[in-house]
This record gives structure tokens, sequence and C-alpha cells, in this order.
């Protein structure tokens, strides 16, 4: 993907579960719930008895292994507990992810804290790989404004400009709350947008024109510009509110955005209290 090759395993694995007792001579069996935790995490037809204090687990074992980059030959694996690759929804480049898991975002039994981080993670991976029909599905829809972020992301990148996005980081993740059928929560994000201008294409006007929008879609972020390379350089944040179904970790976004109607603003007020941004 891009520079870099990434290659996805999938290794078959049988594990042997054995329950003992400190008291010498007897066997203890394995209780009903400790079989039910073990189906739910690999599958009911993955898991049997085999004895009454033993229990297969077949599953299969995924791994990405990636070039480390530099002078050396040495590879990267990308390695989660029980290989269970979902953890890295929001780690891999989208492209990446979308082209090892077409149609697959978060398990269940993901805790909301990491769901959220994961799902924002994936949300800029779409923006950095220009993906901006997939970024525009993550976001929840309000009114005739679904994502007026994205539309005025999407406007920075012209014929002249190169964008990138930097330094980005969860600065702090809201209490989760419950209402009606949905789970709430917020985040305040806070990242650092390169704005490259192309020196053969761009002139004096495009430069006034990106630093006008640049200042209007980050009213509270710091717009600085560097003559030698022709480029802007943004460190910007947001409040983000995010939405999903009862027990379901389909989250989706809601943007704080200032210049465009505070969409978080239609979030009802009791969650708004309930997440600490009211």
């Amino acid at each position: 993907m891009g520079e870099a090759t990434y290659y996805l395993f999938t290794i078959p694995e049988e594990l042997q579960v054995n329950m003992q007792r400190e008291q010498a001579g007897k066997e203890a069996e394995i209780p009903a719930d400790v079989v039910t935790s073990f189906q739910e995490v690999y599958g009911r037809t993955q898991v049997r008895p085999t004895g009454p204090n033993r229990l297969s687990v077949k599953r299969e074992h995924q791994i990405i292994v990636l070039p480390s980059g530099g002078a050396d030959s040495s590879w990267r694996i990308l390695d989660f507990p029980d290989g269970r690759m979902y953890l890295a929804y929001g780690i891999l480049p989208a492209g990446v992810w979308d082209a090892f898991f077409p149609n697959e975002g978060l398990t269940t039994m993901m805790p909301v804290r990491q769901a959220v981080r994961q799902t924002i993670g994936h949300y800029f991976q779409l923006l950095k790989a220009k993906d901006y029909d997939g970024a525009k599905a993550m976001i929840a829809p309000q009114g005739l404004s679904t994502s007026p972020f994205l539309q005025g992301y999407q406007s920075l990148d012209t014929d002249y400009s190169k964008l990138g996005i930097y330094n980005y980081r969860l600065t702090k993740i809201m209490p989760k709350t419950e209402q009606d059928d949905k789970r709430y929560t917020a985040a305040v994000v806070e990242w650092t947008l390169m704005v490259e201008l192309t020196e053969e294409v761009a002139t004096n006007e495009d430069q006034q024109a990106m630093g006008e929008k640049l200042a209007a879609l980050f009213p509270n972020g710091t717009v600085s510009y560097e003559e030698t390379i022709q480029t802007f350089s943004v460190v910007a944040y947001r409040t983000v509110v995010a939405v999903a179904d009862q027990r379901q970790n389909n989250w989706q976004l809601i943007w704080d955005d200032e210049t465009q109607g505070m969409t978080i603003d239609k979030v009802p007020t009791e969650v708004r209290r309930a997440v600490g941004i009211e």
C-alpha cells in the first residue's frame, strides 16, 4: 500500500486448555461460564470439551507483516491478543484495512474507549488516503448538513496543494452515556495539518485564498506559513461526539464545527451534559 507492502498471514492453531485443583488426585470440571466465554471469543463450533477438565480451542491467528523501512531488510509484525486483528482498525492505513478486511469494523467485545479511539483514528486514516466517501460514511447524519468538517477539509485538496496530517492524538475521552437506543461519548482531538502549495501551479492569489480558508476553517487553531517551502501549518483541535447503537461498536461521528453551525449542538442537551461538553 503506497511505498510499503503489507502481508496478511492466517495461521491455524489448536489450543489445549486444562483446569486443575490444588488437591492431589482430584480433577476440576471446567465451569459452564468458562466454556461460554471461550465460545464468545472463538466461536461456538471452535470450542469443544475433550475431557472433564480439558477444552480444545481451534482458532485462526492472523498477523500482518510489513517492511521496517530504512537500509536494513528487517520486518515488523503486527500481532494482537488471540489474533484479533480488529484491534488494528484505526491503526492500519485505511486502504490496507479495507483490502484485508472489507466490510469489517469493530467487534462488540471491544471496550467503548478503545473502540471510539480507533474509530476516530480510522476516520483520519481515510482523510489521509483521500477516501472522502469512506470518511463521509462515518459521519452521523445531522439534518441537511451531514459532514461540514469533512466538506471544509476536502475543499483544501486542490490542484495546487498537498495535504498531510501529523501528530494526531486524542487529548481526552469523555464519559459514556445512554439515551433511548443509543450510546454516546465525546472526545477532544488534536492534530497538525500541513498544506504544501505546489510551486509550479500556486499563485500569490492562491496563497492568500488558502490562508483565508484555513483561518476560517480553524478559527481556534494556530495557522502559520513558511515562505521558503510554501507550506501552511495548522495546529488544530476539535470536539467530536461519537454515537452507536446499544451493545454495538458501530460508532459514527458528529464534529463540532464553528464555521458551519456547531453540529454537536444538535445532540440532545442532556447527552451533552452527561458526556461533559455542556
